[in-house]
């Protein structure tokens, strides 16, 4: 069985070589045939430079594009690829020693799923900070819909066979879509495609200024429509105990939705955060020990120079209130819908009339994001006090909630240029031109 490590770089330069070093060195502990993709999409010189040196090396094939994203640029990679295994590691980062051992006895006893390592650690070598992140397996159907509604589980280093992401690719950063990692993670179990941890496996992320999750971040981008959140499934889903025990997690949303208590939690919060802040001797010897052998490599990474946040090693944070908040939602959503209108609030049916104009036919959904007084409405028209959720939510988990809900509906929206409404479509132009968004007069 042979093996492809797909390294993807676009401005690494030299750290670049730290990379293909830490896994060039991570090889030497497997007996499967290997190759490693080197692919460069609009490198700058530095780049080239770096990638330059392994030209003629024996295990190395370097191609060059311009996609100038790194979806396709993956997508790329995977279709070249040689081996039955694929796995992905961006062009900064570096892996443990028995990175590729750990995963590879994960996957030879589930090769239907698709594997991520069980700790990630990111190092700041400028700042002089760390943090430590434990993944973990998947669960249900259920319990990953629930967590990725609003949280990515697993960090963009995954493993599987060739095959699940030719089926599956990655996404484009376009059109007001992206976190092409977080979509492949919501389009894997959607598709119910298992994903799995490496006990033992470490990946080491170089936590940088500017990252292209910071980059979707500030884009606002979402991922596309998808069946894991499908609202007649969550009509009908039900999640595992620890998930649906509400009072810590409804104890954590009315302190979040009152403007005042998150006025204090915020500072509070950054002095509970330096008080966990710990020093290397407080991480597990396993991964101290790894950490410290990749710096033999990376110097910049000795763990030893860093503070460490070691909140991570708890897992995945499973308090997801736009999750709660969006099944409450899908209980009273119509099996289809052909209109969403979002207004700020209405007075009467023949209001909303005025506002949507010849999309008064069919289905329609009402989102008001301003309290208002009970109306009666016509039987087609389903009516859903947002306001009442929001004021529960941060901003961004109620972004999320409003978000999803709408990439959901796949239908006909509407959405008044006032309050609420306005600041979404200036978040989200790019969205809001590929859902075709009108713009109530």
């Amino acid at each position: 069985m042979k093996i492809s490590v797909i390294v993807t770089a676009h401005n690494e330069g030299v750290m670049l070589d730290a990379t293909v070093k830490t896994v060039l060195f991570a090889l030497t502990y497997i007996q499967q045939d290997s190759e490693i993709i080197l692919h460069l999409d609009n490198p700058t010189d530095e780049t080239t430079k770096v990638a330059k040196k392994y030209h003629d090396h024996a295990r190395v094939r370097v191609f060059e594009n311009y996609f100038g994203d790194i979806g396709p640029a993956r997508n790329f990679a995977a279709n070249v690829a040689k081996g039955e295994i694929l796995f992905f590691i961006d062009g900064d980062d570096l892996v443990s020693r028995e990175y590729f051992v750990k995963m590879l006895e994960v996957l030879e006893k589930n090769p239907e799923t698709v594997v991520s390592p069980e700790m990630m650690a990111e190092f700041d070598s400028i700042n002089k900070r760390g943090a430590v992140f434990r993944m973990e397996d998947s669960g249900t159907k259920e319990e990953q819909a629930f967590l990725l509604f609003s949280v990515n589980c697993w960090t963009m280093a995954i493993a599987g066979r060739k095959k699940i992401f030719l089926e599956h690719p990655y996404i484009e950063s376009i059109n007001g879509y992206g976190h092409e990692d977080y979509a492949l993670n919501i389009e894997l179990a959607g598709a119910d495609i298992p994903h799995l941890v490496a006990p033992g496996a470490i990946y080491f992320v170089r936590r940088k200024k500017m990252s292209r999750q910071k980059w979707n971040d500030a884009e606002h981008n979402t991922q596309p429509r998808s069946a894991l959140f499908d609202f007649e499934f969550w009509k009908k889903m039900k999640t595992d105990e620890k998930l649906s025990k509400v009072g810590l997690r409804e104890f954590y949303t009315k302190l979040q939705g009152n403007r005042l208590i998150r006025g204090v939690m915020k500072p509070a919060g950054k002095i509970a955060k330096r008080m966990l802040t710990k020093t290397s001797s407080d991480l597990p010897a396993s991964l101290l020990s790894e950490w410290r052998k990749v710096a033999e490599i990376e110097p910049v990474a000795m763990p030893d120079k860093l503070k460490m946040n070691t909140l991570g090693l708890g897992g995945v944070n499973k308090c997801c209130p736009a999750s709660v908040v969006y099944q409450e939602i899908c209980r009273d959503m119509p099996e289809k819908l052909d209109t969403v209108a979002v207004v700020t609030k209405l007075n009467s049916p023949d209001e909303l009339k005025n506002k949507i104009g010849d999309e008064k036919e069919g289905r329609i959904l009402v989102l008001t994001t301003k309290r208002q007084k009970t109306i009666e409405w016509p039987e087609n028209v389903t009516w859903v006090d947002m306001e009442q959720y929001l004021k529960k939510l941060a901003s961004e988990q109620a972004e999320t909630l409003v978000t999803r809900l709408l990439v959901q509906t796949g239908a006909k929206i509407i959405i008044e240029p006032n309050g609420y409404g306005a600041r979404w479509l200036k978040e989200h132009e790019k969205l809001a031109k590929t859902l075709e968004v009108k713009v109530a007069e």
